[in-house]
């Protein structure tokens, strides 16, 4: 009885830290994401008035709390909503930027652009499932 316990602890513990350690990683792709976008001017893509100062003010307005989810990584139910939205964030992201490629953008054509968008995108999948199966532990 006591050596099971140890195990879903043993394990519990090993799964939370993959998810804060592809958190961190989700989170920093798409910090770089944003960083390369704004090279890109991805505001005229979404047709947005403002130009990079409206681009700027989204972004502070956008990470902190994702930063600040990062204080409840050793709370896994209150950490795990953090988890689930930056994983939607991430899988989001990779969507948005498949419609422009479909609609004939050619921004973001650079090999690092593009692995930034697939890594949004494969990494934010990854974290929604995590999040997800830790859900039912």
């Amino acid at each position: 009885m006591i050596d099971q316990k140890l195990d879903f602890y043993a394990y519990s513990l090993k799964t939370t830290m993959k998810i804060i350690y592809v958190y961190i990683l989700v989170l920093n792709i798409l910090i770089g994401h944003q960083i390369d976008a704004s090279y890109w001017h991805e505001w005229e893509m979404f047709q947005l008035s403002g130009g990079v100062e409206l681009f700027d003010c989204f972004n502070l307005i956008i990470f902190p709390p994702f930063l600040f989810g990062l204080i409840y990584a050793n709370q896994p139910s209150r950490f795990l909503p953090f988890a689930v939205s930056l994983g939607l964030m991430g899988f989001i992201t990779t969507l948005i930027h498949i419609g422009f490629y479909s609609l004939g953008y050619k921004q973001f054509h650079l090999p690092i652009s593009a692995s930034l968008i697939a890594g949004a995108g494969i990494g934010g999948f990854y974290l929604l499932s995590l999040a997800i199966s830790r859900r039912h532990l």
